[in-house]
């Protein structure tokens, strides 16, 4: 019996080995994986924290490791950019106060929290104003609209730098759509309801 007792506890602890192991091995998986530098940061005389709450395979977020390995670049090694996307250092709000403080150097924003710090900033995201890669490519080389713009949050201590597109948006239906008429209706649906959470918030 005791024979008996010493096996089952042998295999239980076998087991618990097994799927502590298990859990260990699925800790290592890094979803940056293929963002990683290609050079050793650890020399670096300078590092420059910049954060994102995104993953980088969208466009826009992936932007922040060309800017980092660009800086490696123009800068010798001097100064490391470290990007840190999928909202490690928290979400929006909580990194737009870490980065008035000081905490965090930089970051990537969506133009959405932004217009929460200055209301200028919000233009980008209006429909028909800036709406392709040419108009935001004169809106950014065109000092007198850019200037304001650029400006407008420096009353809360934070420069805005540049400006990006984002990538691709979509929506989801749940009506097959094949054609720009079977959209019509699901994207009229869609501005109406972003028109009612508009003026819901702004007490209309």
């Amino acid at each position: 019996m005791k024979r008996l007792s010493l096996l089952v506890m042998a295999l239980c602890l076998t087991l618990t080995i097994g799927v502590a192991s298990g859990f260990a091995a699925e800790k290592k998986k890094d979803p940056l994986a293929n963002w990683k530098a290609k050079f050793d940061p650890s020399g670096a005389e300078y590092t420059y924290i910049l954060s994102n709450i995104s993953h980088p395979v969208i466009e826009g977020v992936g932007a922040g490791y060309r800017i980092r390995d660009r800086v490696w670049e123009a800068s010798k090694g001097r100064l490391y950019v470290d990007f840190r996307p999928l909202a490690q250092l928290g979400g929006e709000k909580d990194v737009i106060n870490k980065l008035k403080l000081g905490a965090v150097h930089g970051m990537m924003s969506s133009s959405v929290a932004t217009q929460n710090v200055a209301d200028t900033l919000g233009i980008v995201n209006m429909p028909y104003v800036v709406d392709t890669f040419d108009k935001l490519d004169k809106f950014r080389n065109t000092p007198e609209l850019w200037q304001p713009f650029a400006d407008s949050a420096l009353r809360s201590g934070i420069m805005t730098v540049d400006v990006t597109g984002y990538g691709p948006y979509g929506w989801a239906t749940n009506t097959p759509v094949k054609t720009i008429a079977d959209a019509k209706p699901s994207i009229s649906g869609l501005l109406r309801h972003l028109s009612m959470l508009i003026s819901t918030r702004h007490g209309a």
